[in-house]
Parts: structure tokens; C-alpha cells; sequence
């Protein structure tokens, strides 16, 4: 099933929506629905994502984005609600066509599981994070030299400093 670009585009009345056996989402599916409140999106079929899908929505977690490679470059991609990310192992791209980060200025965001897989990571995809203490599979992403996160003070779980300069090589404590 896909859900074409701007299918839901500005429906501030939509509350929920079945996204079951959804392969394609548009871009700006759902931008706009500001009253669309998804507690967990678990989309086990996913296999491409528009740009500003789900801009505007609140999302509090992330389980299952199914089998997707990449996700674009668009601030608040997944709106700002979002706690808790989880990656597919699918997954090796996150924001890295330049532009805003698709997590860009998430406040909320405290927990990211990065693919193993995930070789590029924008320097704008978690910027302004504030909130964001745990990153999994980041030792990985470390040793194979990726640009990770920028502007992020706050410690992770292996005691990895995460600098705000992306160019600089990672500090441990």
C-alpha cells in the first residue's frame, strides 16, 4: 500500500490512522495533522519515506520503520514529540543530503538505536538533541570514522563525549 505525497496534507481533524502492510509514504503524508498523536510507529513494510512525512504530528517512539535504507534530510521529520528511536538494521543513512537533520531541534528525544549498518549520519541529524543521553551501536560508528552527532554535550552510555564540531574526532573520557 502506498500513501501518496501530501495525501493528509494540513488534516488537523485526523487522530489516528491504521499504517499496517504501508510500503510508501509520501512526502508531507500526514504534514500538518497536528492532532495525529501516534504513541509507537511500527511500520513492518516500510521500504521508502518521503520527505516531512510526518512534520507536525507527535510521535513519541519509533519501533519499526520495516525495511527502509535511508532517511531524508527534513527537520522535525518525525515532528518534536519523539522520545525514542529505534533503527532497522536496514537502515544506513540518516540525513546526510545536507540541510536541516530529521531530528534536528528534538528536545524530547532521549534514546537512539542506530543501525549497525548505518554508515552516514548527517552533521545536522541530531543536532540540538538536548535531551538525547543514550545512543546504541555508536562505538561502532566510531571506530569506522563517521560523522556522528553535532552539538551534544551530554555523556552516552560508553562515556563518549559527543563534540559539537562534526569535523573533530571523538574524545574519550
Amino acid at each position: 500500500t502506498t500513501i501518496n505525497e501530501k495525501a493528509f496534507n494540513g488534516c488537523v481533524a485526523l487522530t489516528s490512522i491504521n499504517l499496517n502492510n504501508v510500503n510508501n509514504i509520501g512526502n508531507s503524508a500526514f504534514n500538518g495533522c497536528t492532532s495525529l498523536i501516534i504513541d509507537d510507529l511500527s511500520l513492518s513494510n516500510l521500504t521508502s519515506l518521503g520527505t516531512n512525512a510526518f512534520y507536525n504530528t507527535k510521535i513519541k517512539k519509533i519501533s519499526n520503520l520495516g525495511n527502509i535504507v535511508s532517511i531524508p534530510s527534513s527537520q522535525h521529520m518525525f515532528g518534536k514529540s519523539l522520545e525514542e528511536l529505534i533503527l532497522p538494521d536496514s537502515c544506513i543513512n540518516i540525513g546526510a543530503t545536507g540541510g536541516y537533520g530529521p531530528f534536528e531541534d528534538n528536545t524530547n528525544l532521549t534514546h537512539v538505536r542506530l543501525s549497525p549498518n548505518t554508515d552516514m549520519v548527517g552533521s545536522r541529524a541530531f543536532q540540538n538533541c538536548t535531551s538525547l543521553k543514550k545512543v546504541d551501536n555508536l562505538e561502532e560508528k566510531v571506530e569506522n570514522h563517521t560523522t556522528l552527532i553535532s552539538n551534544l554535550s551530554e555523556k552516552v552510555e560508553n562515556n563518549t563525549t559527543l563534540i559539537s564540531n562534526p569535523s573533530e574526532k571523538v574524545k574519550n573520557n
